[in-house]
């Protein structure tokens, strides 16, 4: 075991990258290395080091490359580059040996973003040197479900070389965008023992696979979060290693706040399952806009912020209407007015049983573009009905209006409870042509050999509001809002 002392100086050396003071002591002291105090030192830096070997794979310098298809002349901008693709026959050359390895396909997306695009990240030049088409299997966390989700996905990857030669990475997807930073944790652990069927209690208290990433007092209420088995699907530019469909990228991440994720990307061999390379890293999501930032592309932006407005004037009349339409439904709840009466009789219903019914008025319907109404109805006895029908005449006799209703008065007992049933009004709003003086004609009918006994009742209203106008406009308005709402264009994302 390893004291405190010794922890320290171990964490201390390793971070400032001491690797190779710590080996050139351990050759000094020959065999006597693994007796003395050092040796968990050593042997940590040892296993170190090789992991660096194993995250790190650099090639020869390369700054051009002829193709060995079509003699194209391939700049070559990283020093780490060990293939490139050639944007003249589309083949895909191993840098090192200058063999053709693959070709081009047409499967990447297009975007406005091209190789050479070059951009400033927190102050850090980056320049477009390659990108990456990624298909893969994966299983992502559903709190709800408290399980993992499989499913499948599509996302591309731009290599971002800086100014100091580390290369950074763009991902883009149907979800957005990110951007990913590869770091070495102080104490890298690699999957080695990772299997198609991933152990998910393994994975949930960091396992082997975060060993370093995340902290030993968080491993057993840390969770994975999504994890999965990619294949290459497309490539262009510059690669830090040399594509092969035969290969897997497994990668596992965890969320880190509510913008950022960290995780470990390896690939290994399909066949063997021997791993090949690693790489820690740690990515956020970065908006479109931000995107524009970074490369400030001027079509693209001009572009953005066109659309931006047109989007932004629409939801504006979007949100006109919408507002327009509550106001209307609110109007209408609270705006209705039953209006003033200017006519109301009650008549024996026997009196309106003839043929020629019971003729009321003139009435004086003297306000043009006021509404309306006449109401109608009965009082009878129990378990009786009859049938009323008010026409409305002009001057000549007439009829220009014929409002008619069936009612009914209805009790008794079922299943030993009492119920009681009518209906014994109704009323028909109307407008006028011609103002001036009208008159009613009320008349009633009954079931053959029936004889209702009874009163019928009828009454003119002037003025009436009714909130049917407001509300229907109302609905009208807010379905207008909503529809410009989701037509509203957005702002197309070209990278």
């Amino acid at each position: 075991m390893i004291d405190d002392r010794w922890e320290d100086q171990l964490k201390e050396l390793l971070d400032d990258g001491a690797l190779d003071r710590v080996l050139a002591v351990r050759d000094a002291l020959g065999s006597r290395a693994k007796r003395t105090d050092l040796a968990p030192l050593i042997e940590t830096a040892e296993r170190r080091k090789r992991l660096l070997a194993l995250f790190s794979v650099e090639s020869p310098r390369a700054r051009g490359v002829s193709c060995p298809s079509c003699d194209l002349k391939l700049r070559v901008v990283s020093e780490s580059s060990r293939s490139v693709g050639c944007y003249g026959c589309g083949a895909i050359i191993e840098i090192g040996s200058l063999q053709i390895v693959g070709e081009r396909s047409d499967r990447l997306n297009q975007s406005a973003l091209t190789l050479g695009h070059r951009g400033t990240i927190d102050g850090t030049s980056v320049e477009v040197i390659g990108r990456v088409g990624y298909h893969a299997e994966t299983r992502e966390y559903d709190a709800e479900d408290n399980t993992y989700e499989s499913g499948t996905w599509y996302w591309e990857e731009w290599s971002l070389l800086t100014s100091s030669g580390v290369t950074w990475f763009l991902s883009v997807d149907s979800e957005g965008y990110a951007l990913a930073r590869p770091f070495t944790p102080a104490t890298p652990a690699v999957p080695f023992d990772y299997t198609d069927e991933m152990d998910l209690a393994e994975l949930s208290n960091g396992g082997g696979m975060f060993g370093g990433l995340i902290p030993q007092s968080m491993r057993r209420t840390t969770r994975i979060d999504e994890w999965g088995k990619a294949r290459i699907v497309a490539t262009e530019g510059e690669l830090s290693w040399v594509p092969n469909p035969e290969e897997e990228i497994l990668y596992a991440e965890q969320r880190d706040g509510s913008r950022g994720a960290r995780g470990v990307e390896w690939r290994r061999d399909s066949a063997s399952k021997e791993t090949i390379e690693a790489e820690f890293y740690r990515s956020e999501s970065v908006s479109y806009a931000e995107l524009l930032e970074i490369f400030p592309v001027p079509e693209l932006i001009e572009s953005h912020e066109y659309e931006t407005s047109i989007r932004r004037e629409r939801l504006g009349w979007a949100t006109s209407f919408m507002l327009v339409g509550v106001l209307l439904l609110i109007r209408g709840a609270v705006w209705s007015k039953a209006g003033s009466t200017i006519f109301s009789k009650s008549v024996d219903l026997s009196l309106t049983a003839s043929d020629s019914g019971y003729l009321m008025g003139p009435v004086g319907l003297l306000q043009s573009g006021l509404i309306y109404e006449v109401s109608f109805g009965a009082s009878i006895p129990d378990n009786s009905d009859v049938w009323l029908g008010v026409e409305i005449l002009d001057r000549d006799k007439s009829a220009i209006n014929a409002p008619q209703a069936d009612f009914w008065r209805e009790s008794g007992y079922e299943d030993g409870e009492h119920y009681s049933e009518s209906n014994l009004s109704a009323k028909k709003r109307f407008q006028l042509q011609e103002p001036g003086y009208y008159f009613l004609r009320l008349f009633s009918e009954t079931e053959p050999g029936q004889r209702v006994s009874g009163t019928a009742h009828v009454a003119v209203n002037e003025g009436v509001q009714t909130p049917v106008l407001y509300v229907l406009c109302g609905i009208v308005s807010l379905v207008i809002g909503f529809v410009l709402r989701m037509l509203a264009p957005q702002p197309r994302n070209l990278i």
